[in-house]
């Protein structure tokens, strides 16, 4: 699966805002990561286009039981 996020401001290649952190890019690569998802740009588009890569095998996650454990 594809998660794709986009806009058309100035992109990458504008001059870095000297105030930036990088802070959204990293909690991006981080939940990223936990969900076993890739996160590239793409430079081809004219503002920022951010692509999420899901992988379609992994199976759904259980749904939480409330904190209640059931014993088979």
């Amino acid at each position: 699966m594809l998660l794709s996020i986009a806009d058309d401001g100035v992109g990458d290649n504008a001059k870095s805002d000297p105030r930036s952190t990088g802070m959204g890019q990293r909690i991006v690569s981080a939940m990223a990561s936990k969900l076993e998802a890739a996160v590239e740009r793409d430079p081809n588009h004219a503002g920022t286009r951010v692509l999420v890569r899901f992988p379609l095998d992994k199976p759904a996650l259980p749904k939480p039981c409330g904190g209640l454990v059931e014993r088979i």
